[in-house]
């Protein structure tokens, strides 16, 4: 955990600094609900899983329409309900719970105007973002209707239902995919939603049969420390 934050932040500099040293950067605090599930490679979705994340994020616009976007978030991924029949006494997963770093890199599109001395704007966002799991959680559902929670951001052992020790479940330390979406502000306020879709598998070994990839909705609010240009 304590090296996933590390490289997270070591990366967030690399970015932060260049972008601050030669252009006026506005930064923000950003905190909102995700919804995610996962896609299996052979088709198909899983449950909804409903998370938070909080973010702080920087800005720079070239030009009154076209900018770019950086940040350091914390999100919280997942999924409800997987089937698995491998131990005779395991009835299933009832969720998983993903703890990840997140770097987003964005192009951004803004069109703004004034009411009065009110600054409105709406901005449409693309890019991708990079994720580094710092943990993850999966509660476990056994035939006899006990649950239990186990680790699995990495390879270890646990005890079923019945005492028997069984190889636990583990998921990618690193996810990247891609990211799109808009935002309407009101002076130093932002409303926004955001789609994000994995671009690499999460590693599920065969506890979970097929690659899997993230998916993510999410709903934001913003609040912006300056607002320069």
């Amino acid at each position: 955990m304590l090296k996933s934050i590390i490289r997270s932040s070591l990366l967030w500099l690399l970015l932060f600094l260049p972008v601050h040293a030669g252009a006026q950067v506005d930064y923000s605090i950003r905190t909102g609900i995700n919804m995610s599930n996962q896609i299996p490679h052979s088709g198909g979705l899983t449950g909804i899983q409903v998370g938070i994340n909080i973010a702080l994020e920087g800005e720079h616009f070239f030009n009154p329409y076209f900018g770019a976007g950086f940040g350091l978030s914390l999100n919280e991924k997942g999924e409800n309900w997987i089937d698995v029949n491998l131990a005779t006494n395991l009835q299933g997963i009832k969720r998983t719970q993903l703890y990840y770093a997140e770097l987003p890199l964005m192009a951004l599109v803004k069109y703004a105007f004034e009411v009065g001395r009110n600054k409105i704007a709406f901005i449409g966002k693309a890019g991708f973002y990079f994720s580094d799991l710092i943990q993850g959680n999966a509660v476990l559902v056994f035939t006899d209707s006990s649950n239990k929670t186990i680790d699995i951001s990495g390879q270890g052992l646990y005890e079923d239902s019945s005492g028997k020790l069984r190889i636990s479940p583990r998921v990618s330390p690193l996810d990247m995919g891609y990211t799109l979406g808009a935002e309407i502000r009101f002076n130093q306020f932002g409303l926004g939603f955001r789609y994000q879709y994995g671009l690499t598998s999460i590693g599920y070994d065969e506890y979970y049969g097929p690659r899997r990839f993230n998916q993510t909705y999410g709903v934001d609010l913003r609040y912006i420390f300056s607002w320069g240009n």
